[in-house]
């Protein structure tokens, strides 16, 4: 039998010894993986190592055990509740596939609206790991390099490039920061907390933090826009181990709604159709065929808010069949757009004001 002592796996009593030694011989290969696993993975459970080596949860823990045999210390942290290996890592890092190594140099050249500078990191580390690519895979990697374009990635405020890196500090660090942030709109009184941060997410609109705050007494999603001022503090946070961002979410949602879902049925171009079909941004709902080529999305939303400027994007190559309410509102955003640039043209500013973030 397998126990969690003082945070190591051991093997305890006869029974625990016969166990081990009537079992299969267990693979090299599966071992490999499982420490590859333990070393990169972010605290696997059993269940998920179990799931990740195609085997059960009993063998798992058998496995555990004979890297601890071969001196390879497994450590079980209760806070975390998974398991990762102490120590320095026991294996060298295996050569990129060609397909993994191409990834991370689309990601690197993918120019997202990314504040932090995640895309030059990564193709610093791109850089670095070629180095010990097999002579042909490098190759072929260097010469798909040459039909991407150049890295576009949007500049940012230099203003804010500090606020950025105090971000980053606290997620390494796992520090409290202070936050001074607007609640929901620019124009809102700023509100000042303490912020533990359990994770950095990309929402469709923007990047975001959640955590929790002190001010509110319970978790929190910051949106980074709204992020006025930070300061990185000594005071170090846990996470709670069972803390899922799903279901924050999903219940942040909840607790946004109303309890009445709106029927929205949205028609676009044929044009427009073929884009929607790699559009990782577009809201969940059913595709039908439409008229004359077209293709129609239905969706239920709990506030316009939610689609409103993901439908903008769009301009003239959708239009809102239903509900009525939603067509009145994208009618006062185009007439008010039609209204400003009906004016005589403006001379442009010495210094045009660049829009961030």
């Amino acid at each position: 039998m397998l126990v969690k002592a003082r945070g190591t796996i051991q093997s305890v009593g006869p029974a625990g010894d016969r166990d081990a030694a009537a079992g299969p011989r267990l693979p090299l290969s599966r071992l490999i993986h499982l420490l590859m696993l333990l070393q990169s993975a972010r605290y696997p459970n059993a269940r998920r190592l179990a799931e990740a080596c195609g085997v059960s949860r009993r063998t798992i823990f058998r496995d555990l055990a004979t890297l601890e045999a071969a001196g390879i210390r497994v450590d079980y942290l209760s806070d975390r509740q998974g398991y990762h290996v102490a120590g320095p890592g026991m294996l060298q890092p295996t050569p990129l596939e060609k397909s993994e190594s191409l990834a991370i140099l689309l990601l690197s050249r993918a120019g997202i609206d990314d504040p932090f500078g995640l895309p030059r990191l990564a193709s610093s580390a791109l850089a670095r790991l070629t180095q010990a690519l097999p002579p042909v895979v490098r190759d072929r990697l260097v010469s798909s390099s040459e039909l991407l374009a150049d890295d576009q990635a949007p500049q940012f405020a230099k203003d804010r490039l500090e606020l950025y890196a105090t971000i980053l500090d606290s997620l390494g660090e796992r520090k409290r920061m202070k936050v001074w942030s607007r609640e929901i709109e620019p124009r809102d009184p700023l509100t000042a907390t303490k912020l533990g941060v359990y994770r950095l997410t990309r929402l469709r609109e923007c990047w975001a933090l959640v955590g929790h705050s002190s001010f509110h007494g319970g978790v929190r999603m910051f949106r980074v826009p709204w992020l006025e001022r930070l300061e990185l503090t000594d005071e170090i946070y846990v996470i709670p181990p069972r803390f899922r961002l799903d279901r924050f979410l999903a219940r942040s949602n909840r607790q946004d709604r109303d309890g009445s879902l709106e029927r929205v049925v949205l028609r676009f171009s044929q044009s427009a159709a073929l884009a929607l079909r790699d559009a990782a941004s577009a809201p969940d709902g059913v595709y039908q065929a439409g008229p004359g080529g077209s293709l129609e999305l239905v969706l239920a939303v709990d506030s316009f808010d939610r689609i409103l400027d993901w439908l903008t994007c769009y301009g003239d190559e959708v239009e809102v069949v239903e509900p009525q309410a939603l067509r009145d509102r994208v009618t006062a955003w185009a007439g008010a757009l039609a209204r400003i640039h009906s004016r005589d043209k403006v001379e442009p500013a010495s210094s045009p004001r660049q829009f961030q973030e």
